[in-house]
């Protein structure tokens, strides 16, 4: 009885861990909020750029030209101008439904003041005349677009940072360097959430 009533528990337990893991990698980690990965870094900053696509649809599927599953480029995006003190722009997108956690798609940074459009298709390497390019969570530079597990669908976050200086960061900097050289210099920013699934 002893031993019959061990292996429901073990069974259980065993079924139970299947399930969560079944989840966690299908949906990601429970986590309402898209921003949470950057709240430290954006501090008090207000969310008071405008930024938008014409590609894009905040809460819409990514088209497919823009995931792995199809041309893989990076999409047009356009922002508001920052408010006085800005000196860069930088943009990023990353999917916080990772099932190893936040997964860092793309990072271009040191953007000029005069540029406030990226155009579809931005080259997938460190210089741009656009900016400079960390190394994505990929392992390369530039823009990896959504390619989440098959048969699930994750969400994909795009924000633009106004920022009160340029970045002097490495040729090798990963998104993890990045994020420590903007703290602190974060004047606004704005967001588009997104979603995509195979």
């Amino acid at each position: 009885m002893r031993r019959t009533l061990l292996a429901a528990v073990i069974i259980a337990a065993v079924a139970s861990a299947v399930i969560a893991y079944y989840y966690i990698i299908n949906y990601g980690p429970a986590n309402p909020d898209p921003l949470s990965p950057l709240r430290s870094v954006l501090g008090n900053a207000p969310d008071s750029l405008r930024l938008t696509s014409p590609s894009l649809s905040a809460g819409s599927a990514v088209p497919r030209r823009y995931t792995c599953d199809g041309v893989d480029e990076s999409p047009t995006l356009s922002w508001s101008k920052g408010p006085e003190g800005t000196v860069s722009y930088a943009v990023l997108m990353y999917d916080p439904d990772a099932p190893r956690g936040t997964f860092y798609h793309w990072i271009i940074y040191n953007i000029p003041l005069n540029i406030t459009v990226l155009p579809d298709g931005v080259p997938k390497t460190f210089k741009t005349s656009f900016g400079l390019q960390c190394i994505n969570d990929f392992r390369r530079y530039g823009y990896g677009g959504p390619c989440p597990p098959h048969g699930s669908t994750h969400r994909y976050v795009f924000v633009v940072l106004a920022l009160n200086t340029k970045l002097s960061l490495p040729s090798n900097a990963d998104a993890r360097a990045f994020l420590n050289a903007v703290k602190g210099h974060v004047l606004a920013y704005g967001a588009l959430v997104v979603s995509y699934g195979h």
